[in-house]
C-alpha cells in the first residue's frame, strides 16, 4: 500500500475514534532509515502531503541514522519549521 494510502487510512481512523485534528506520520522501526536516503526522502515527502499531517515520528535508535539521513531530515525540518 502506498504511504499516502496508509496515512489516509490512519487520519481517517483516529479521526473517527479520537476526534484528532492534527497527526504525525509515523515509521516504525526497521522500515524507515535502512534504505538509500533519495527512497525516504519520497517516503517522508509523501506521508507529509496530507494537508493534516505536521510532521514526523521515526522508531529508530540514534545509532542506526548515517549522516545522509540526519541531513534528510534537518533539510525537511528546516522546509516545514522555518521562521516566516
Amino acid at each position: 500500500m502506498a504511504i499516502r494510502e496508509q496515512v489516509d487510512l490512519g487520519v481517517a481512523s483516529q479521526r473517527k475514534r479520537y476526534g484528532a485534528e492534527r497527526f504525525l506520520a509515523y515509521f516504525q522501526a526497521y522500515s524507515n532509515t535502512y534504505v538509500q536516503p533519495e527512497v525516504l526522502e519520497r517516503r517522508y515527502r509523501e506521508a507529509l502531503t496530507h494537508p493534516d499531517v505536521g510532521g514526523l515520528v521515526l522508531g529508530t535508535r540514534a545509532d542506526c541514522l548515517p549522516d545522509p539521513v540526519i541531513e534528510l531530515l534537518a533539510s525537511i525540518a528546516e522546509e516545514m519549521y522555518h521562521d516566516p
